[in-house]
């Protein structure tokens, strides 16, 4: 692997769009919340290709690889010594097999798919918040962050139309309780990204407003080129004439890898729909959006 770029952030702010466009590109890998990939593993979820992920021609191999790599640790171990080193005041008293698992995801990932970069969209949720560091520290290649920044009120109006499982039919929305979860979900994952960009060099972080991808892919695509070191002319071209993305084989994600071809397009929804009420909640964060360039 020559560079890993990690997208930091809170969901449904654009992480799994930018992980479809970008892993579009030849050389790119988008995998979707690779912080995932063992828990998936264990309930055979689908891969956004469509397969159930043991029967995925990515990632059946790669857990394939890791499990001859690893003989005595089952799905569930690898899932739970994950979890215990990435959460929010996890432990780190297996750190050093954790470190061997995921060396050894990596490497299975580039022999199977032959892609340099990989694109890990895991975030920054209370689950993961170590989960980049730990990954800076042990994988040994240049780190990328693109932090993603969708505005408060936009988000807390997508948790609140449904959960990815309501939205499939699996359940109902929460309105009023999942958007205050999510504006707490919002601001603490963007600490969390803050301080986690804090701890690397300046140019090696970058932030990515949702609404100026929406608005001006091409030239934001021309940024992300710049600051990864790959030329995006090819996936720009593909925006302009319309082309619909692969949804990839990106593990977990939201609902949108999952629909068949992906076209990019705004959601301005919440601009009329969204309660007063939770306008009115979404001022506790006005102060960090305002940081981000949000109005």
């Amino acid at each position: 692997m020559r560079q890993l770029v990690y997208v930091a952030g809170y969901g449904r702010s654009g992480s799994t769009l930018l992980d479809i466009v970008l892993g579009n590109h030849p050389q790119i890998f988008g995998a979707g919340e690779l912080t995932w990939l063992f828990r998936a593993s264990l309930t055979d979820r689908p891969c956004s290709c469509g397969q159930p992920l043991s029967a995925c021609p990515v990632w059946a191999p790669v857990v394939s690889r890791v499990a001859n790599s690893h003989p005595g640790l089952t799905l569930s171990q690898a899932a739970k010594l994950t979890l215990e080193a990435e959460r929010l005041f996890g432990t780190r008293a297996d750190l050093e097999q954790y470190v061997a698992l995921w060396q050894t995801v990596c490497r299975a990932i580039l022999e199977v798919t032959g892609r340099p970069i990989l694109v890990d969209s895991t975030k920054s949720s209370r689950l993961a918040a170590n989960r980049l560091p730990i990954l800076a520290e042990c994988l040994g290649v240049p780190v990328k962050i693109l932090h993603v920044v969708r505005d408060p009120r936009a988000v807390m109006w997508s948790v609140g139309r449904g959960s990815n499982r309501g939205l499939e039919g699996r359940g109902i929305g929460r309105p009023y309780g999942g958007m205050a979860r999510g504006l707490a979900g919002w601001m603490f994952s963007n600490y969390v990204a803050d301080r986690t960009r804090r701890r690397f060099d300046p140019s090696a972080s970058k932030l990515v407003r949702y609404e100026d991808f929406t608005r001006s892919p091409t030239e934001v695509l021309a940024e992300l080129g710049e600051f990864l070191g790959v030329d995006l002319g090819v996936v720009d071209r593909d925006l302009q004439q319309g082309v619909s993305f692969d949804p990839g084989h990106g593990v977990a994600g939201n609902r949108m890898r999952r629909q068949g071809g992906i076209t990019l397009k705004r959601d301005l929804e919440w601009q009329e729909r969204l309660p007063p009420p939770a306008r009115l909640l979404a001022l506790l964060a006005r102060p960090q959006a305002r940081r981000y360039g949000c109005t």
